[in-house]
This record gives C-alpha cells, sequence and structure tokens, in this order.
C-alpha cells in the first residue's frame, strides 16, 4: 500500500490524469443517467378488461372472469387479485410482488392471455392488458385562472396537452380538475298531466336514450369489430328536443321541452384544485421509461412560451416555471375561447 501511495505522490502527471478522468466519468454519468425531480415508484399493479357482447353478468363471470384469475394466479409473482363482472364486462385488477422483475411479470402477463384468449367464447372481444394504471407524472403544468369558466380553463389544458404530445419523450398526458357538469330536468306537473305523462314514463325515455348497448362484432380475416349502439344524448339541447308522446288529436309530438326545464350546472361532488389560492386544472404528462427528463424540461418551456406567444392577442396571462397564469382577458371572450378551443392546432 505505501509503495503504491509513493509511486503516486512521485507521478503526479499520472495521478492528475486519473483524477481528472475520474471527474469526467462522474459528470459524464450525471448527464446521461436518467433522472427525475419526482421519480416513479409505481406499484406493479394491472388491469384486465374483456368485453363480451349481449352476455349475462353470471356468463361473464363464469366464462370470462373465473378462466382469467386462474390463468393469473400461475404467473411468477402473483400477490393478488380483485375481480368485477357485469353484463357484458369483465374487468380484473392483479398485483405482482415487489420483489420479483416487474417488467418481467407485465410480459409473463400479456403472454398468458394470449394464450388464453382461444380459449375464450368467440364472441369475446380481444383481452385488454393495461399496466399503466399507477404510474407517477413526471412533471405537472398548472392552467391557473379567475375569470374564465372551468371548462374553457380545460380547452387550453388540452390544448397545451396536445403540444407536449409532439415531444419525443412524452408518452402521455392526462388533465385533472375537470369538473363534472349534473343536468336538472325540472318538470312541469300540470304540463306533464296535460299530456297523459308520468315522472316515470319521462325518466325511462331519457335513460333510455342515454344508455350504450353491445350489440353484437363484425369479423373479418385479419380484424374483429365490436359494434354497440351508443346513447344519442351529448348535452342539454339533445335533452330537451327528446320525443316523449305523440298526440293524434292534436297531431303533435310532445317533447320534453314542452313539459321540463332543463339546465346544466356544475355537479356539487367535484374535486377542485388551487394553485396559489387560484382555481386551477393539472396537466400530468408522464414521461417514457428511462428517459433522461434534462433535455425535455428545456423543450416543455419552449412549448409554453410559444403558446404564450400565439395566445397573448387574445387573452393575458403569464407563464411562470410550469405554471399558466391567466390574469384577464379582452373583449368578447367568451367568442374568442370559443375560437380557439375549437382549433387546437392555433
Amino acid at each position: 500500500m505505501k509503495k503504491i501511495l509513493y509511486s503516486l505522490m512521485h507521478n503526479r502527471k499520472i495521478t492528475l490524469f486519473f483524477v481528472l478522468l475520474i471527474i469526467a466519468a462522474g459528470i459524464f454519468g450525471f448527464i446521461e443517467n436518467p433522472k427525475q425531480e419526482s421519480p416513479d415508484f409505481s406499484i406493479p399493479y394491472a388491469m384486465i378488461t374483456t368485453v363480451f357482447p349481449g352476455a349475462s353478468q353470471s356468463d361473464v363471470d363464469a366464462f370470462i372472469t373465473e378462466p382469467i384469475e386462474k390463468e393469473i394466479q400461475r404467473i411468477n409473482g402473483y400477490e393478488s387479485s380483485f375481480s368485477f363482472s357485469s353484463n357484458s364486462l369483465s374487468l380484473v385488477i392483479v398485483e405482482f410482488k415487489f420483489s420479483v422483475d416487474k417488467e418481467q411479470s407485465f410480459r409473463d402477463l400479456n403472454e398468458a392471455m394470449r394464450s388464453l384468449q382461444s380459449e375464450l367464447p368467440a364472441e369475446c372481444s380481444d383481452i385488454d392488458v393495461n399496466t399503466k394504471i399507477v404510474n407517477t407524472a413526471g412533471v405537472l403544468i398548472s392552467v391557473s385562472f379567475d375569470e374564465i369558466s372551468n371548462k374553457d380553463a380545460t380547452g387550453f389544458a388540452g390544448v397545451i396537452a396536445d403540444e407536449l404530445m409532439e415531444i419525443d419523450g412524452i408518452e402521455r398526458c392526462e388533465i385533472i380538475g375537470d369538473l363534472n357538469d349534473t343536468i336538472t330536468v325540472t318538470v312541469n306537473q300540470e304540463k306533464m298531466k296535460t299530456a297523459g305523462l308520468t315522472l316515470a314514463e319521462i325518466s325511462e325515455v331519457i335513460s333510455a336514450g342515454n344508455t350504450d348497448i353491445p350489440i353484437g362484432k363484425i369479423e373479418g380475416k385479419e380484424t374483429k369489430t365490436i359494434i354497440n349502439y351508443e346513447g344519442t344524448l351529448n348535452d342539454t339541447e339533445d335533452i330537451r328536443n327528446l320525443e316523449l308522446a305523440f298526440i293524434p288529436e292534436a297531431n303533435r309530438i310532445i317533447r320534453v321541452s314542452d313539459i321540463a326545464d332543463v339546465t346544466e350546472e356544475v355537479a356539487a361532488l367535484n374535486t377542485y384544485y388551487k394553485n396559489n389560492g387560484r382555481q386551477a386544472v393539472i396537466i400530468a404528462g408522464y414521461f417514457e421509461d428511462g428517459i433522461n427528463i434534462l433535455p425535455l424540461e428545456n423543450q416543455i418551456e419552449e412549448k409554453l412560451d410559444d403558446l404564450e406567444k400565439i395566445i397573448k392577442n387574445k387573452y393575458k396571462f403569464t407563464v411562470t416555471g410550469h405554471s399558466v397564469m391567466f390574469t384577464g382577458l379582452c373583449d368578447s371572450c367568451a367568442q374568442k375561447s370559443n375560437q380557439i378551443i375549437g382549433n387546437k392546432n392555433l
């Protein structure tokens, strides 16, 4: 040991060379190794979804859910599972042990489901395996607002999310804080009686118009398409125009708007988000596995700066870090809001 130290002391150039080499290797490793401010700490869960068009709850449980549960229990690393069966739909959530290789368990799960597919009824859709249900967001961008509606703010968030998805390394974006609305139908009792209707009949017609029903599938040589009947009610205007009855004597169709007021408002039960005391909508961005986020941060900032330059003539807002702050609106804000949200290419 003494000889080594003595040699290093008397060969300073070689010693200095190795010191500089170690420093360079450290800097290179710091730059190249993937890093995040909030590292991913995903619990190894997966969700398995299978559609069996037209099948009852008991048939879905017997022919779909139970075979899937038996198959996943054979996979190395299996910890537990939870299942739910309903008409036409099977849902199974499986948890794997932390001690096993998560990615290998997911590969085994996908392979097991592909093998099981041939044993399920021919009417079933392909088994869908989602392994991204508990990922950690790599970046959070806040869209704060005071003078515009949550709906408009969510529209802006959608524009930003679309721009972020153009960056290589961002896998997906989610918008959090979009408030749920409630549509209320207030029936005029006298008009309802005059039309010869009851509340039960009105409720049944509206419910029927808002129901999605799987009715079958079309198969080709290499493709399989599930056919669904989708409810036709998308907004309050669709409900107002919904036909309830026909009066032959008056040769007249009775619609919901003839006997009821239809209004839409923010639901009482909602989760609200705030940034520095202001209402906000959050954009959660998820990075691809193993990506180095340092270059991405600059690209995200550039995207936000570009959006600020494009929209500043119509809306006044500032970009601070990863927060988009709306500070005021120009004239005719409602019209301009629709223009921007309707054209996400800006």
